[in-house]
């Protein structure tokens, strides 16, 4: 540095010209050595990831990055994550999980900085290589209403509110409670309760009239613990013991304008279905009864309209509420 100090002391004392262009010479080389040396230019990979392996196996990833070191860890198969370093948009790292697997791997963030693609090879027991990458998760499953379950051989009813992908839920054996987040078919989740605490995992099935899955005493759901399964309630009972109100079949509906038709199917307090107006066609989304009350949002099918919300009120064959604001009511058709 105290030579390049000198020649710009030299060349100060030359044409002005000559000065200026030196000058961002100078500059432009300082940066480029800045961004070589793992600068001001080093990727951040921090956050949680979702990611599968080679075809089919899915991985939730977390990672912690300070500088250019990383760290973190991935489920199910208790995964570490260790020795991470990041080079430009390049992070290596090696890891280890559940059967004595270990291996190393890198992933290439994308220019977006929100997308990885890599490779993971194991070295240990066998030596493979796969590809892995992150990738989008389809809709979350609904695991709204109300479940007949057993915790292993005690037997107790499951009430679960859904919001998006967010659930909360209570259950009477020793005042339970949990709450979690849904992927796709999966709910992990933590509990409460008079025994204690800690966290499991519930996969929905493909009628979404069941579930599997398990809980335990620790802070990682995707450690097998003590099974967990159920079946929809025949007992329409909503969030909080509530009686559900009965939303399903065809109900002409009357909004400002024509009168549109709501086509709705309803298990336990989930329920689906399309609105049919002269404006457009929504689809239900996120639609759940608490007590008497549908709360859903309706997802237009044209890009002409935008998303809209309603809240709707049961009668035995009619209801009333707003959608956007706006009042309607409806009458169920024989």
């Amino acid at each position: 540095m105290l030579q390049v100090v000198k020649i710009i002391n030299v060349v100060l004392n030359r044409a002005p010209l000559v000065c200026a262009l030196f000058l961002v010479t100078v500059v432009a080389l300082l940066t480029v050595s800045a961004y070589a040396q793992g600068g001001k230019k080093t990727a951040s990979f921090a956050g949680t990831w979702e990611t599968v392996a080679g075809s089919a196996t899915k991985y939730t990833v977390r990672l912690t990055q300070t500088g250019n070191k990383v760290t973190g860890s991935y489920s199910p198969r208790n995964g570490k994550i260790f020795g991470g370093v990041v080079t430009g948009n390049k992070l290596t790292f090696k890891w280890t999980q559940d059967g004595g697997y270990e291996g190393t791997a890198e992933f290439i963030m994308n220019d977006e900085g929100d997308g990885l693609a890599g490779s993971s090879t194991a070295t240990k027991p066998v030596s493979v290589t796969n590809s892995w990458k992150t990738y989008t998760p389809g809709p979350p499953s609904s695991f709204a209403g109300t479940w007949d379950t057993k915790l292993g051989f005690r037997e107790t009813r499951l009430a679960i509110n859904q919001n998006g992908n967010k659930v909360t839920g209570i259950y009477p054996d020793q005042n339970g409670s949990i709450e979690g987040t849904v992927l796709e078919k999966v709910l992990r989740f933590t509990w409460r309760s008079d025994a204690g605490s800690g966290s499991g995992q519930l996969r929905i099935s493909t009628s979404g009239e069941s579930f599997i899955g398990w809980f335990n005493k620790g802070s990682d759901p995707d450690v097998e613990g003590t099974r967990w399964e159920g079946t929809r309630s025949s007992e329409i009972m909503g969030f909080g013991g509530k009686k559900v109100g009965s939303y399903g079949g065809t109900w002409i509906v009357n909004e400002s304008g024509p009168k549109g038709a709501m086509e709705l199917k309803q298990s336990g307090a989930a329920v689906t279905g399309v609105y049919k107006t002269a404006k457009g066609i929504y689809d239900l989304q996120d639609a759940s009864v608490n007590g008497t009350i549908l709360r859903f949002v309706l997802i237009p099918r044209s890009s002409a309209n935008t998303v809209r919300a309603g809240e709707l009120i049961v009668d035995g064959k009619s209801f009333k509420g707003t959608i956007d604001g706006i009042a309607v009511t409806g009458t169920k058709n024989p």
